[in-house]
């Protein structure tokens, strides 16, 4: 009768050993699958920016230009309008060098720096454009802030996903 006990424990041991080595290989699948997701995915990161710490105006002298040489999901846009105590929150664009508009998108307010309320405008679009050159456009450009070590072009800060 003893040995009929010990061979159960044992056989219930194996059992218990072999589904958590099931357990842990489903485990580790699942966090590869995560991983190899994340790795398809990118990360953000800035596509374009043109701020810098120097005094601002507003109303650009320039159009605000940039180019991409691959597709990118654009997550954000940011412009900068710090001067008059900010502004009320309007929309922003992007228009392609070939003619193709993309938005307009409403924006969020942001406190910036000197707690000027509204002084960041954020839209987040989440839309993937094709490689090329692009124009920002605001809807508010008597606000928009710029400075001669922007060339005359609105701020603004882009940021996105790169796409293959």
């Amino acid at each position: 009768m003893g040995d009929e006990k010990v061979k159960k424990s044992k056989a219930i041991i194996l059992i218990l050993v072999f589904a958590m080595l099931a357990f842990s290989a489903a485990a580790c699948q699942k966090q590869s699958q995560s991983t190899a997701i994340n790795q398809t995915a990118g990360t953000e990161e800035s596509i374009f920016t043109n701020f810098n710490v120097n005094s601002v105006m507003s109303q650009p002298t320039s159009p605000t230009v940039f180019t991409i040489d691959q597709p990118c999901k654009i997550t954000s846009i940011l412009d900068y309008h710090y001067l008059n105590k900010g502004a009320l929150p309007g929309t922003i664009t992007l228009k392609s060098q070939d003619g193709t508009v993309y938005g307009p998108w409403k924006t969020e307010g942001t406190v910036g720096q000197g707690n000027v309320a509204n002084a960041n405008w954020i839209a987040k679009p989440n839309i993937v454009i094709k490689a090329g050159t692009y124009t920002v456009i605001d809807s508010d450009p008597a606000t928009w802030s710029q400075n001669p070590k922007s060339n005359g072009c609105g701020f603004t800060e882009i940021k996105g996903i790169k796409q293959k």
